[in-house]
């Protein structure tokens, strides 16, 4: 229940679904706008001077409003489709470094965490398929466990209850596409708090309480402090990092829109929400 509140609030709250909110609000003050100027010309006909002084009144306030509000959409649409928006917000996320080779040699940790990040249904699979992100996650972790020798944990439950799970998946794909075979599966969790909430109870059973997290470098603050919560001590594993500046991004081309960057501004949009959801939430 509480994966389906969380997202329909933010398509509300998020891009694209505040832009369509402020559409439909402009519609329909341009439609009450319409409103009062017919009445004010009705009022100027009766010669009832003083009402149709207020109805024009109100018209010209209305359209303003609605004026801005498309203003503010337009205005909106191209701030957040451009790449230096779009790092400036990744940036307050990304706030956890990359691993180094010497953080890989000092950690006391004993296992390494790979967060579940979605599924598709693919019928060239006959079934589903990971994500690009989950397989992205999915590929470091096994570079961290052939690095470091440690078992791996596989966090991500069915949450729209659709006969598999995330977990289930990654195992699959870390034999057929990495060639490992042993894995440990928490396949219970629908959401970043549940992936620490039951990942605990797996880990405490093997007397394991230090790990690796692995997962986008966007989503690592809020994934440390539900694992920390859960009383795990953590050595963040970042990865992807979208705040850094790329070829396609410098000089000029960091003010044009495109619409990669608009869904990356929108990203760590829902990682800022997601962050004051559960510090309100937890």
């Amino acid at each position: 229940m509480e994966i389906l509140i969380t997202r329909s609030l933010a398509g509300m709250l998020l891009l694209p679904g505040i832009f369509i909110l402020l559409m439909a609000g402009s519609l329909l003050l341009l439609f009450r706008a319409a409103r009062a100027t017919t009445q004010a010309s009705y009022f100027n006909q009766q010669a009832l001077t003083t009402a149709a002084d207020k109805m024009s009144a109100r018209s010209r306030i209305l359209r303003r409003i609605a004026i801005t509000c498309f203003a503010l959409v337009l205005l909106g649409l191209y701030v957040f489709s451009i790449p230096a928006t779009a790092r400036a917000l990744m940036g307050l996320v990304e706030t956890y470094p990359a691993l180094t080779a010497q953080d890989i040699k000092t950690s006391s940790a004993q296992a390494i965490v790979i967060l579940g990040a979605g599924r598709y249904t693919a019928p060239e699979y006959d079934g589903f398929a990971l994500s690009p992100l989950a397989l992205e996650r999915l590929r470091y972790g096994a570079y961290l466990h052939r690095q470091t020798g440690l078992p791996l944990v596989l966090s991500g439950g069915d949450p729209f209850h659709e006969g598999i799970s995330e977990a289930a998946l990654m195992q699959q794909a870390l034999l057929d596409d990495f060639k490992i075979r042993q894995a440990m599966t928490e396949d219970k969790s629908t959401t970043t708090a549940e992936n620490a909430f039951f990942t605990k109870k797996l880990l405490a059973a093997q007397g394991i309480n230090r790990v690796y997290l692995v997962t986008h470098a966007a989503h690592m603050p809020r994934a440390v402090r539900m694992f920390k919560q859960a009383g795990i001590k953590v050595t963040p594993a970042p990865l992807h990092f979208l705040s850094l500046p790329s070829g396609d991004n410098r000089g000029l081309l960091g003010w044009m829109p495109s619409a990669r960057y608009f869904e990356r501004s929108n990203a760590a949009l829902h990682e800022l929400l997601g962050g004051v959801w559960y510090s309100l939430r937890y």
